[in-house]
Parts: structure tokens; C-alpha cells; sequence
């Protein structure tokens, strides 16, 4: 039986978007091995579409499983199936902590050093390699081993596919993960490059998953950039995708957005993706160090919004981040206690959060959060978000896309917010729930710009302004559009979002000395 040949038919498969199905038909093959390598090496593989699939306990069992029955193989054979195995169990562990697995395993855990030298022992004639030493470069990634993983994919070149078993698509994959890698790392010009090259294979087309995975790591470099058309057009087109389907490419493509939407300071639709992406709390569909960057973002998130409660709830699941190489520099800290008051959340965010927020500003977002919360409080949980992210200044089809839901939905939604906030247009909502999350550095406006600004924060239509002013709707207009042009926005909700955060930003700014 050519199983490997086998193993890259359910490769493509499951990479592909069915891997539900790839991992039942590796299960049925197993069962028909009866050498225990191809078992063993059947078994490793529905371990990783298990993986791919975001059920990581399941797939650490699997995984284990999977190495018991290497440990009898002999020969060849034997050494490739006790590396692949070995190589799942240590990428499964970087997706999950043990805790009481059944049958606990005995096997003690593979020591990644040994298998990377494994790895270069591989045959590169060997039209299987690929799929050998792919577990092994995805462990490196996924446990913080960013500088490994470029030297590993370098070792597999050149990728030449010389039958059924070595497929365009895992080549493509191969390279993804060193564009991964190289954005872990910092190097956004590497991201580009790699990504450039990817895009230039007409094949990928064919393959919406890395077309997917290669939109979101060039996302994440315009977020970088600040270049926020850019994060908007990217962001649309992976969300489009990601819609289609719940895996780990994909809920790994909508992290990658909540860190764009992050650095250009969409923090709402940041946290609000990442919730919906990870499944929910707390978090169960992304690995422990993502997971610990995400609490500190939806703490953040929650702070911004004056939401002290919700701020508490997600410091209180706060897991300490495992001893990986990605923490071991100190460069991030998140909070582990039930936070108390306002200027504790400041003091047991970490750094990055406390710089951005300050404990003068808790308190100012506590007490409009409170004047509103008659009403905001008799919104449902759906309605609610909707609120904040039409306060940050998204549009109904950006929130859609955010939430998965129809721009209709989102509508319905809104209209109910507006009556029960009593307020004449979504334009209204960020000051009526105390939200103002946009970047404060913006340029100066003029003095008519301010008083249209604040008069659409107030919810007013042109008409109405123009009524105020003793000025044309026209002149309302232009003025309007020169408000867009120079604070980066595209409508009037944003304004007011920006208006809002600038303002207090002021307020919090230290008087000059006399």
C-alpha cells in the first residue's frame, strides 16, 4: 500500500476545506493497516486534520495514540513513523495542556532538537519529504520557534513535485508558514516578499484557503503600516472567506485581523472578531500563548468601552502564558487577578494596555457608561456589540462581516438600538454609550469643521446642520467631506467616534505649565 501517497490525496483534502471528511477516511485506512507504521503514520494524520479542525484535545489523544503504535514498528519505516508521530505530539501540546487525558501516555514527550535533526536526515529525493517534515516545521511555529521554521522550510527546497503524493498545495503551505514565521519575527518587508511570491503561483487561485491565509498576513502588515484602505480591502476579502467555514486556517487568518484592527485602533471590532473567530469564551479555538495576547486585547476592549465588569471577567480567565521562547524575553504581561477597582485594571494590565489607557480615563468612561445605562442595559448581549462597533464607525456590511451576519441583520439590529437609546441616527451612539476608541493624533480641522464635527456627534442630519449654522447643505457637505479627508474616515459615525476620543484625549492631557 503507497500510504503516503494516500496521506497527500487526504492532505489536499482536508486543506481544501473538508477535513471532516479526511480525518474520517484516515481513520478507516488505519484500521485497515495492518503494518503498524502505515497505522501509526494514519493515525498521526487524522491527529493533525483533528488540529486543523480546532479540536486539540482530541487530536492530543490521537496524537499519543498514534506514537504507542510507532514504538512497535520496525525498520525504515518505523524511524519515519516515530518522527511524524512524534513530531504531532509536540505540535498538538503547543494547542493544548494535557491536563487528565485517557489512557494517560507513559511515552515521554519527543525532544524537538532530536527530530530537527531527524528532519535533515530526510532522503530530499524522497517524494514523500514534505509531508514527512510537515508536522515538525508547523510544531516550531505553533510553539514559538519562529527562527527555526525558515531554516527548516530552506532545508526542504527545492519543492519539486515529482508525483500525486507532493501537491502544489502543501508547497504553498510550506512557504505560508515561513511568511508566518517572518511576521512573528517582525520582518513585515519578508511578509511582502513571501507573499508576493505566493501570489505570483496562478494555482492558488484554486486553493481560497492560502489565498485566505495570504490576504490576512498582508492585512496584518498594512495594519502595521497604518495603512488603513488597505487593512479594510484585505480584511473584507478574508472575512468573505472565513465565512465559509470554522478551521484553524481560518480562525488563525481572523487573528491575524484582530491585530490589524488593533494597530489601526479599531479596538471594538478587534476584540469582537477575535470572540467570534476563537469561539467564544474562553477561547478554546486558538492555542495558549494566542489566547493570552487575546485577554489582554479584550480587557483592553472592555476598558475602552467603560465595561469594568466585563474587564474583570476576562483578567479572571487570564492563564500565565507557558515558558516558550516567544515569552521568555518579558515582552508581554497579562493580568491574573480579579480586578477591584478602576486603577488596579491599570496597574495589572501590563504595560501596553496602560499606556494606552489611563486611570483618568476609566473613570470617564465609567461614568457615561453609567449615565446610559438604562437604556443600554435593556439591549440584548447582540445588540449591545452591535452598539459599540456602530460607535467605533463601522459600516453595517463591516459589521456583518465582523459578526457573520447579514448586512440586514445588522440593520434590524441597529434600528431597535436607536429607539431604544432614543437617539436620531447611529451618528448619536458614541457619545450616548460613552465609546471613543479612534486614534487622537489626527490633524487639526477648522473652525467650522469643529462645529459640524460636534453637531454630528449630537446625531444631527445636513439639513439640520445647515438649519443651525445659517449655512447651505452644500456647504455642510463640503465641509463634511473635508472632515473625511483629513481624520482618514468614510463616514459620520466615525467622526463622532474620532471627536469623542480626542476630546478626552485633551481633557487627560496634562495642562501646560504657566
Amino acid at each position: 500500500m503507497d500510504h503516503w501517497g494516500a496521506v497527500g490525496s487526504l492532505w489536499d483534502q482536508a486543506y481544501d476545506g473538508q477535513a471532516g471528511l479526511a480525518a474520517a477516511r484516515a481513520s478507516h485506512l488505519a484500521g485497515l493497516a495492518d503494518d503498524p507504521a502505515e497505522h501509526a503514520v494514519f493515525l498521526g494524520v487524522r491527529a493533525l486534520f483533528e488540529i486543523l479542525m480546532c479540536r486539540f484535545s482530541d487530536a492530543t489523544q490521537t496524537a499519543i495514540e498514534a506514537a504507542v503504535v510507532a514504538e512497535s514498528a520496525g525498520g525504515s519505516a518505523g524511524e519515519d513513523a516515530r518522527f511524524f508521530t512524534g513530531s504531532l505530539r509536540l505540535l498538538a501540546a503547543a494547542m493544548f495542556e494535557p491536563g487528565n487525558l485517557t489512557p494517560p501516555s507513559e511515552l515521554p514527550m519527543p525532544n524537538l532538537a532530536e527530530l530537527q535533526a531527524y528532519a535533515a536526515t530526510v532522503d530530499r529525493d524522497r517524494p514523500e519529504r514534505l509531508l514527512l517534515v510537515q508536522p515538525l516545521i508547523e510544531a516550531s511555529m505553533s510553539s514559538g520557534y519562529f527562527a527555526d521554521v525558515g531554516k527548516l522550510v530552506t532545508a526542504q527546497r527545492p519543492f519539486v513535485a515529482s508525483d500525486s503524493s507532493l501537491s502544489i498545495l502543501i508547497t504553498t503551505f510550506m512557504e505560508l508558514v515561513v511568511a508566518r514565521s517572518l511576521a512573528f519575527l517582525g520582518d513585515l518587508d519578508g511578509v511582502t516578499r513571501q507573499c508576493a511570491t505566493l501570489l505570483k503561483n496562478p494555482d492558488i487561485v484554486n486553493h481560497p484557503q492560502a489565498g485566505m491565509l495570504v490576504n490576512a498576513l498582508l492585512c496584518y502588515v498594512a495594519g502595521q503600516r497604518s495603512d488603513r484602505k488597505e487593512v479594510e480591502r484585505l480584511g473584507a476579502a478574508v472575512l468573505a472567506e472565513a465565512r465559509r467555514g470554522v478551521n484553524y486556517v481560518s480562525v488563525g487568518s481572523c487573528l491575524l485581523l484582530s491585530w490589524s484592527f488593533t494597530a489601526i485602533g479599531q479596538i471594538q471590532r478587534a476584540a469582537a472578531l477575535l470572540v467570534g473567530a476563537s469561539g467564544g469564551a474562553p477561547l478554546p479555538r486558538i492555542k495558549p500563548w494566542d489566547r493570552a495576547f487575546g485577554y489582554e486585547l479584550l480587557v483592553s476592549a472592555a476598558l475602552r468601552r467603560g465595561d469594568l465588569v466585563g474587564a474583570r471577567a476576562w483578567a479572571a480567565r487570564a492563564e500565565r502564558p507557558s515558558q516558550r521562547p516567544v515569552f521568555a524575553a518579558g515582552h508581554h504581561r497579562i493580568a491574573l487577578q480579579t480586578l477591584t477597582d478602576v486603577e488596579t485594571v491599570a496597574d495589572e494590565l501590563g504595560a501596553a494596555s496602560a499606556r494606552t489607557l489611563a486611570a483618568g480615563e476609566w473613570r470617564s468612561l465609567g461614568r457615561r457608561a453609567r449615565s446610559a445605562e438604562g437604556g443600554f442595559a435593556s439591549l440584548s448581549d447582540r445588540e449591545r456589540e452591535i452598539a459599540i462597533l456602530v460607535a467605533e464607525g463601522h459600516t453595517n456590511r463591516s459589521i456583518g462581516n465582523t459578526l457573520f451576519l447579514s448586512e440586514r441583520t445588522v440593520q434590524t439590529h441597529l434600528s431597535r438600538i436607536l429607539s431604544v437609546l432614543g437617539l436620531p441616527s447611529r451618528a448619536a451612539i458614541p457619545a450616548a454609550i460613552g465609546t471613543g476608541s479612534a486614534p487622537v493624533d489626527v490633524p487639526a480641522l477648522t473652525g467650522r469643521q469643529e462645529q459640524i464635527a460636534g453637531l454630528v456627534a449630537r446625531g444631527y442630519p445636513n439639513a439640520n446642520i445647515a438649519s443651525e449654522l445659517g449655512i447651505s447643505v452644500k456647504t455642510v457637505e463640503n465641509h463634511l467631506a473635508g472632515i473625511f479627508t483629513r481624520w482618514q474616515v468614510s463616514s459620520r459615525t466615525a467622526v463622532a467616534n474620532t471627536l469623542i476620543a480626542r476630546s478626552r484625549a485633551q481633557a487627560q492631557s496634562p495642562m501646560p505649565a504657566k
